[in-house]
């Protein structure tokens, strides 16, 4: 006898599986590509705090130039 949960069930689990393996793999393939991505976005992040720490102190924000202080803060 089948029954019928059982069968969704089980074609739901093989589905997840797919999808799964299916991005494992891609991300496998892609890690030449992401990796780089993923450190310029950090980068990204890490250079804009700073930025948005020197705008609070008031001589910064008011004397400094925006590109000076993006240079401060990747250096």
């Amino acid at each position: 006898m089948f029954n019928a949960a059982k069968g969704n069930s089980l074609a739901r689990l093989a589905h997840s599986l797919i999808v799964l393996i299916s991005i494992i793999v891609i991300l496998i393939f892609a890690r030449d590509l992401l990796i780089p991505l993923v450190l310029a976005f950090f980068l990204w992040v890490i250079i804009k705090s700073i930025t948005k720490i020197f705008d609070r102190v008031s001589v910064i924000r008011e004397r400094v130039p925006a590109g000076l202080k993006n240079l401060f803060a990747f250096k």
